[in-house]
């Protein structure tokens, strides 16, 4: 994205059950003709056993001839939609809950499967809660009209139940009960249950000159409560004072695309910081058996180094990421700026076509690949399609751009809602 428009990109796999790929879906939807706005699905296909391309369709009928004022209050306006629009399914809404805490729930109890007697595992189970729970609390609130009596009211007996079954011992009131303000503080949490939805909204609204972008996360419904978040790390507005002109947001698998921004991997980049760290540990330990004999000031000597190790990582972070910044970001970034949008379409598809080879070679499944849609979006002329598959032969349909015609023909004399078939490039 840039100050000229805002290109995206995606490929047409979706996994089934972790071990089948169809690469036919549609992961790019549009809002035309009154809103020059895109929605890009990344993740699950599905909201609570509703595909994502039946939700923007009938989302994109509800809003009609509406025009925002700007991308974010479409997607503000699209999430309430999914709050209070026609999507219940009572089992898979109670499934996507339990997925998100069935989780967490089974790292406690990886943590605590070795034990010698029932104290030993008593001690186990607090130490991993405790971990949990302050790992957990560092995620922002996203459900602040849900307390703790109401959440207990509905999960306490299957929660207590589902953990006698797991830990296969059993498990105090005390135990049970933290286990349950754990699952609490998941679910009003923004914690992902790896079974998400990300949901990219990029255009123009009435009122923006230049692009925007804005990112939420939707992970489980329970009745009318979803389970949804804004990710202010893949927004951008270019529209507001000191930001960006030029930017690269990868959505889902974005591992190649943070190497080409990066010149890194990220887990190389762990590797390294990992492998110091043993060095600086090993090289006090060293110290302190050379040097210091007394127990006492070994004691305080250790903490001493300990300390100076941690600020010495900290350094090689910050020195990194300057060089990093300096000297490969920051001249891509300055390319982006000023790319025309042909050229930014071209890298926004050679992106995922990137990915999609990496996944060809280092993984069993091929979860990206397929035909690759590619929609660039700029004030001017609105949402155009630079290649756009179709699941059908417009010459064996010669009366489907004449019907679309009639539709929108119509619900701009009746001035009321009108819907565009995704497939519709030639009308």
């Amino acid at each position: 994205m840039n100050r000229q428009a805002v290109v995206l990109a995606a490929d047409s796999a979706v996994t089934v059950a972790r071990q089948r790929v169809w690469k036919s879906a549609n992961k790019i939807f549009s809002l035309a003709p009154f809103n020059d706005i895109a929605v890009m699905a990344n993740g699950s296909g599905d909201f609570v056993g509703y595909p994502w391309e039946t939700i923007v369709k009938l989302y994109r009928l509800m809003v009609g001839n509406r025009i925002f004022d700007s991308v974010k209050d479409c997607a503000i306006d699209f999430i309430s939609y999914l709050r209070s629009g026609p999507f219940h399914n009572k089992e898979l809404e109670k499934i996507s809950i339990w997925y998100l805490l069935v989780t967490r729930i089974e790292k406690i109890k990886a943590e605590c499967k070795e034990y010698r007697n029932k104290g030993e595992f008593k001690s186990k189970l607090k130490s991993s809660l405790d971990k949990q729970l302050r790992i957990i609390e560092k995620y922002d609130v996203i459900l602040t009209d849900v307390d703790y009596e109401t959440f207990s009211s509905m999960f306490k007996s299957d929660v207590y139940k589902f953990c006698s079954d797991v830990f296969m011992t059993h498990i105090t009131k005390t135990s049970l009960a933290s286990i349950l303000a754990l699952c609490y503080e998941i679910y009003r949490r923004a914690v992902v249950s790896g079974a998400e939805t990300g949901l990219a909204f990029a255009g123009y609204g009435r009122q923006e000159i230049f692009p925007s972008l804005v990112s939420y996360i939707v992970d489980g419904k329970n009745g009318d409560t979803i389970r949804a978040w804004y990710e202010e790390g893949s927004s951008h507005d270019v529209n507001e004072e000191c930001a960006s002109d030029g930017v690269i947001v990868p959505f889902g698998q974005s591992d190649i695309a943070n190497l080409f921004l990066d010149g890194i991997a990220a887990s190389h980049l762990r590797w390294i910081r990992g492998y110091a760290k043993l060095i600086l540990r090993e090289k006090s330990e060293k110290l302190l058996k050379l040097y210091v004999h007394d127990d006492d000031e070994r004691v305080v000597e250790a903490e001493l180094q300990k300390k100076l190790n941690d600020a010495i990582l900290h350094q090689l972070d910050d020195e990194f990421d300057k060089f990093k910044n300096k000297s490969l970001i920051q001249p891509i970034m300055n390319v982006v700026s000023n790319l025309p949008r042909e050229e930014m379409a071209i890298m926004a598809e050679s992106l995922v076509e990137l990915t999609a080879l990496r996944r060809r070679v280092d993984s069993p499944i091929e979860s990206v690949g397929g035909p690759i849609d590619v929609v660039i979006i700029s004030k001017g002329d609105g949402l155009i399609w630079i290649k756009r598959k179709h699941y059908f032969d417009i010459k064996y349909n010669s009366d489907f751009s004449a019907r679309k015609e009639l539709q929108v023909r119509r619900a701009i004399d009746e001035g009321t809602r009108w819907t565009e078939d995704d497939g519709d490039a030639e009308s």
